[in-house]
């Protein structure tokens, strides 16, 4: 049996110096799960781009309010993290 053929596309290097030094965020859009979540229609996913570590947040609406809210959230638990370890 032949394997199937795996592409490797190039990735771009990201230069980054140590843990909390670099992230990368995103919002999700889950509005076809709102009535399964709890009316949550987004997600904001922040990923530290060193250690690979991410944090999610589930938010109601993605206005400037809401996101702020989030990744205020986002930076508590990381510097609770950062203190225990």
């Amino acid at each position: 049996q032949d394997k199937p053929v795996r592409s490797r596309f190039p990735k771009r290097k990201i230069k980054t110096y140590g843990i909390d030094d670099l992230w990368a965020a995103d919002l999700v859009i889950m509005r076809n799960y709102g009535d399964e979540n709890s009316g949550y229609l987004y997600m904001l996913n922040v990923i530290d781009t060193f250690s690979k570590f991410a944090c999610a947040k589930s938010l109601l609406k993605k206005d400037g309010k809401n996101v702020t809210i989030g990744f205020e959230e986002i930076i508590k638990r990381a510097k609770l993290q950062k203190q225990n370890s």
